[in-house]
C-alpha cells in the first residue's frame, strides 16, 4: 500500500520544484530541536529572507510549534495534503532521521541526513530487525548528503556509503554542537527556569542511552547520593535532573526528593547540557 501511495504521489511533480523552499524535520516530526533546528536558524540569521523555512510536524506537535510562525516559518502537518505538497516541491529536505518514506523523491530535490548522533559509540541500530534494515536501505538511496561528526562514525555506522559512495559523507561534525564554543548565560537561565530550578543552583544530568531488552534496575541511580557528592566535590548546591532516551519507557527513579527533576519535556536537549555542571552518561 505505501508503495502504491508513493507512485500515487507522483501525480503532484507537475507543480515545479521551488528553488528556495527548505523543509526541515527532527525526531519523526515531533520536536523543534537537534541539528535541523541549528541550521534552520543559522541560515535564518545569516540569510534572512532568502530561503522559505517550512517546519512539519505530527498532528500531536503541531500546536506545540505555532510559535515558530512569528519567526517566519511555515509549521505544517506532515501528513496533511499540504504538508505532502511542501516536501514534493521543496528543493531541500533536511531530517535527522532519514525521508519520510512514502515521499516520492525528485531529481531535482537535495535531501541532507544530519542524523542525530556522532562519535563511534552512537550506532545506526541496522541490524536490529528486518524492517528497520529496509528503513536504512531507503533512506541510503534517498540521500545525497550524510552530515557525519568525524571519520569514526562514518567508518562504523555509514560503513556501505563509506565504502561505495563516500562522496555523500560530510564530516563536518555536528551542528547543534556549535551552541558549546559560545558564551550564553540566556540559555543556562531559560533551562533552569523551565525546569524550575534556582538559578543559583547547579546541575548534575543523568542521561543514559537505551538498551534493548534491559531491565528497570539498570537504570537506577541515588539521586540524594549523587548531590551530596557532587556538592562535596564542586561546592555549591546541586538539583539531579534525569533525561532518558525516547525508546525507553518511563522508568523513572522515585526518590521523594525537590531535587529530583525529570527533563523529558524540555524540548532541546543541547540547550540542557549546556546548562549542565556534571553529566553523567553511558555514552
Amino acid at each position: 500500500m505505501k508503495k502504491l501511495f508513493k507512485n500515487f504521489l507522483k501525480i503532484f511533480w507537475v507543480i515545479p520544484v521551488k528553488k528556495n523552499r527548505i523543509v526541515f524535520r527532527s525526531s519523526h516530526g515531533t520536536k523543534y530541536n537537534c541539528n535541523p533546528k541549528y541550521i534552520s536558524e543559522y541560515l535564518q540569521n545569516n540569510f534572512k529572507g532568502k530561503f522559505e523555512h517550512v517546519w512539519i510536524f505530527d498532528k500531536d506537535s503541531i500546536e506545540n510549534h505555532k510559535y515558530l510562525e512569528q519567526f517566519g516559518i511555515v509549521v505544517v502537518n506532515q501528513k496533511s495534503l499540504k504538508g505532502i505538497l511542501y516536501m514534493i516541491t521543496a528543493k531541500f529536505l533536511i531530517d535527522n532521521h532519514g525521508l519520510v518514506s512514502y515521499i516520492p523523491i525528485r531529481k531535482e530535490q537535495i535531501v541532507i541526513n544530519t542524523w542525530h548522533g556522532g562519535g563511534s559509540y552512537k550506532k545506526e541500530y541496522s541490524e536490529s530487525t528486518d524492517e528497520h534494515k529496509k528503513y536504512m536501505k531507503m533512506m541510503y538511496d534517498t540521500t545525497d548528503a550524510f552530515i557525519s561528526s568525524c571519520r569514526k562514525f562514518s567508518v562504523c555506522n555509514l560503513k556501505s556509503i563509506y565504502e561505495s559512495d563516500p562522496s555523500k559523507i560530510l564530516e563536518i561534525g555536528m551542528p547543534r554542537n556549535d551552541l558549546f564554543w559560545h558564551e550564553n548565560e540566556a540559555i543556562k537561565s531559560k533551562v533552569k527556569k523551565e525546569l524550575g530550578i534556582a538559578q543559583d543552583s547547579r546541575i548534575v544530568l543523568y542521561a543514559p542511552t537505551f538498551r534493548y531488552n534491559a531491565d528497570t534496575e539498570i537504570y537506577m541511580l541515588n539521586p540524594n547520593k549523587i548531590c551530596m557528592a557532587c556538592e562535596k566535590r564542586f561546592g555549591g548546591h546541586f538539583v539531579f535532573v534525569t533525561r532518558f532516551h525516547p525508546f525507553v519507557e518511563k522508568r523513572y527513579i522515585e526518590s521523594g526528593d525537590s531535587n529530583f527533576i525529570i527533563s523529558n519535556q524540555y524540548e532541546d536537549m543541547q540547550e540542557l547540557l549546556y546548562a549542565t555542571d556534571v553529566l553523567i552518561s553511558d555514552y
